[in-house]
């Protein structure tokens, strides 16, 4: 049997306005998604389902493919522990509030490239068992990753942390800490302008930070590489932290690490 898709299309220079409720109704229903150009009122919030589920011990699942694009979110995001069982996408839309998909599996590729997260994102402890493409993507303000478990290529290849004006706060930066990289996982020209935390993370594929900058601190303290690692043409700490430093203390480097041409301000490895 083949399954519905709720189809809204607006238009580049006139965007379409839809409910969120309708939206999740949706979802609920286990239709498939198709969403763009489009503008999406109030909360997706689908709290109210996951405890519904809760009290009978089981598990929320979204059945349907999830597409919204070139679109903006007016308000907040909940989607915390779901189950996503097709593919996911909201390529270049716009994310104006909270983005929260904490405890949440990915069972199939993910792709939020070139979206703006506006407001404070989390992944914490989700599980992506496909490719997840977060290429381009801007995080303006805290991105939080901890514990996330990437089984497939993690690709933040030309991404954007923070914007550089509240640098020394802790709640707004980028937090990849022990993270489990089953598979290659895609820094190269990424540009964090926060400070970032990899510690205790570890690549079992090639880790690949290729003309990155780094403004902030850099922690990378008992990183596992178990490929290669490429620092090729990476600036760290370029003068807009005076306290910044790049930390590589007690990490670990079981294949080939690449060091070329960059510029360091202060940095520990031992």
């Amino acid at each position: 049997m083949e399954n519905i898709t709720f189809k809204i299309h607006g238009k580049q220079d006139e965007l379409i306005t839809v409910s969120s409720s309708e939206l999740i109704n949706e979802i609920v229903l286990g239709h498939n998604i198709d969403v763009k150009y489009a503008v999406i009122q109030n909360d997706l919030d689908m709290r109210k389902i996951v405890s519904a589920n809760k009290k009978d011990n089981l598990q929320t699942v979204i059945t349907g493919d999830i597409e919204i694009s070139n679109s903006e979110i007016l308000g907040n995001v909940f989607f915390e522990q779901i189950r996503f069982g097709s593919n996911v996408s909201f390529n270049a839309s716009v994310f104006n509030g909270q983005a929260d998909f904490r405890l949440s599996n990915f069972d199939k590729n993910v792709s939020f490239e070139s979206v703006v997260f506006n407001g404070n994102t989390d992944f914490r402890s989700s599980v992506f068992m496909c490719d997840a493409n977060f290429s381009q993507a801007k995080f303006l303000q805290g991105a939080r990753f901890k514990s996330c478990k990437f089984k497939g290529i993690a690709n933040f290849s030309s991404a954007v942390f923070g914007t550089g004006s509240v640098i020394r706060s802790s709640f707004n930066g980028a937090f990849f800490d022990s993270i489990e990289f089953d598979k290659d996982a895609l820094f190269n020209s990424a540009n964090f302008n926060t400070n970032v935390f990899f510690s205790a993370s570890v690549f079992n594929g090639d880790a690949n930070f290729r003309s990155a900058i780094f403004k902030g601190i850099s922690d990378f303290k008992a990183v596992t590489f178990g490929g290669n690692l490429y620092f090729i043409d990476v600036n760290f700490n370029g003068n807009s932290h005076p306290d910044a430093k790049t930390d590589m203390s007690f990490a670990t480097f079981k294949k080939c690490a690449v060091f070329n041409n960059i510029s360091f301000g202060m940095c520990l490895i031992r």
